[in-house]
């Protein structure tokens, strides 16, 4: 009988052991595995509005940029095919800058992002940050 009753209260004073273990380390395991959620969201945003702004430039560098008329709706339609092409979430068309750099014989049409905003969805994190500056440039094929 004695036996029996020392069995039972090593028995629960393990589980107790074992929640007051889970209490202290779930914490740093939630952290670890949403921080690294959130920094794969990161990574997969850049890389969208990376490949956005790549194609814009590419699209842009064959457009007509000649006369004002041009280059006015060059730039629109260079600035409406990053806004399109980023597949995650909407972005405003004002983080979105096309300029043309160098001279003639070695024009180049520069698309630049800069200043997308990142909400981490982690509990934990609340702070907002911005995507790293992103630009391409491509030579104009039609002067």
């Amino acid at each position: 009988m004695r036996w029996r009753t020392l069995a039972r209260r090593f028995r629960r004073e393990q589980r107790a052991a074992s929640m007051l273990e889970f209490a202290i380390v779930a914490p740093l395991l939630f952290m670890l595995v949403f921080g690294m959620l959130d920094a794969g969201r990161f990574l997969l945003e850049y890389h969208h509005l990376a490949n956005a702004v790549r194609d814009a430039a590419r699209a842009g560098a064959v457009l007509p940029m000649a006369t004002a008329a041009e280059r006015t709706a060059s730039i629109q339609t260079i600035t409406q095919h990053v806004v399109s092409n980023v597949a995650l979430r909407s972005l405003d068309a004002r983080l979105v800058t096309v300029t043309e750099v160098g001279t003639i014989p070695g024009r180049r049409i520069r698309v630049t992002v800069a200043g997308v905003p990142f909400q981490p969805v982690t509990p934990f994190f609340t702070r907002r940050t911005t995507l790293p500056t992103i630009a391409a440039e491509y030579r104009h094929e039609f002067q």
